[in-house]
């Protein structure tokens, strides 16, 4: 049917003593759906803002990804809920809210070319979600914003192009994290370490050294969680397969 990856997450909080797990999904955003089906999947306020995208691609992008949200929602929520009963709305800063009777979650939504990212975290928690695709057609224009003592971050024996994809979502994930957009000038999202994981990379920021970032690959992917120092990210399981 459509592309459909499940990547589960294990946090913790040494502070709090606190362990849990994150959901994260893939989804893609290009594949075909009954638009007489739209109805059952989104809430009215949702399918007035589905309507007003002005391209099926848009529309596509908004479906697949609410889809994928309110999915991994029902599965984590106690009771049952209809999918147009769980409303993703945006919050003052354009952020990704949910509306639901079943509070006690946050949400992050990212998409590159035909795929959305979602995860689904605790609602005491703050993240910030980026994604790419590994093509080397982005490498050039990714280049010119990095620092030279960013680029020199790059692991030893490591592919330099990958990385520089890597680093991008390190600094788009950052954004997120801060709900501030593009606007804000890359010279403040600075990256200051880059170190090995047992699955991907561990950064951190020149400007905000209580932030972590935690980067994974996965097949043609690579995503980066940006969370507080106080939490630790590690890759439990992976479901990566189109179906």
């Amino acid at each position: 049917m459509y592309r459909n990856d499940k990547v589960i997450l294990t946090y913790s909080d040494y502070a709090k003593q606190l362990q849990g797990e994150l959901t994260l999904g893939i989804c893609n955003t290009n594949s075909p759906y009954l638009k007489e089906g739209v109805s059952s999947i989104l809430s009215a306020d949702e399918m007035r803002e589905y309507l007003q995208k002005k391209s099926d691609k848009r529309k596509s992008e908004f479906y697949w990804s609410r889809t994928l949200a309110k999915t991994i929602l029902r599965s984590l929520y106690k009771e049952e809920h209809k999918l147009t009963d769980i409303k993703i709305a945006k919050g003052y800063l354009n952020n990704p809210i949910i509306k639901s009777k079943e509070q006690g979650y946050g949400l992050g939504i990212t998409h590159c070319d035909d795929y959305a990212a979602i995860i689904v975290f605790p609602e005491e928690m703050v993240l910030g979600l980026d994604m790419e695709k590994l093509d080397l057609k982005k490498v050039k224009s990714i280049n010119t914003i990095l620092t030279d003592k960013e680029r020199k971050l790059c692991p030893l024996n490591y592919d330099n192009d990958n990385f520089v994809i890597a680093a991008w979502t390190m600094k788009e994930a950052l954004v997120k994290f801060l709900k501030l957009g593009l606007s804000v000038n890359f010279d403040v999202m600075q990256i200051s370490s880059v170190e090995w994981t047992d699955s991907g990379f561990k950064s951190s920021y020149r400007y905000f050294p209580t932030l972590e970032a935690y980067t994974f690959f996965e097949e043609d992917f690579v995503y980066t969680i940006v969370c507080t120092n106080n939490f630790a990210l590690e890759l439990k399981k992976t479901d990566i397969k189109a179906s």
